[in-house]
């Protein structure tokens, strides 16, 4: 996981101008670690801040976007501008969880 997600850093690192470093005893720190599913909070919340690689979530790709997150950055779909830019075709979306709190 780790040679994972120092590739996907390096690749912010080199096209962009963030700059992830290994942490140097700031109080600011990103927390990486495999837990449960690939997650991170959206936007920079200061302190410890989390960042799931967990099991299924070993690639390159998966680090990147989940540290686009990090850095603030929405899916597509669930911006408040979406339907200006984009069209979603419902049957195309599969569900893939349910609402513990509606059970729908």
């Amino acid at each position: 996981m780790r040679n994972v997600f120092v590739k996907a850093a390096k690749q912010w690192n080199d096209l962009t101008c963030i700059d992830f470093k290994e942490n140097d005893g700031t109080k600011d720190k990103l927390y990486v670690f495999q837990e449960t599913g690939c997650w991170s909070n959206v936007g920079r919340r200061g302190g410890k801040q989390s960042l799931s690689l967990g099991e299924g979530c070993e690639s390159v790709g998966v680090a990147l976007h989940e540290l686009g997150h990090t850095l603030g950055f929405f899916h597509t779909m669930s911006r408040h501008d979406r339907d200006d830019y984009i069209t979603i075709n419902s049957e195309n979306v599969k569900v893939f969880r349910r609402d513990t709190r509606t059970g729908s």
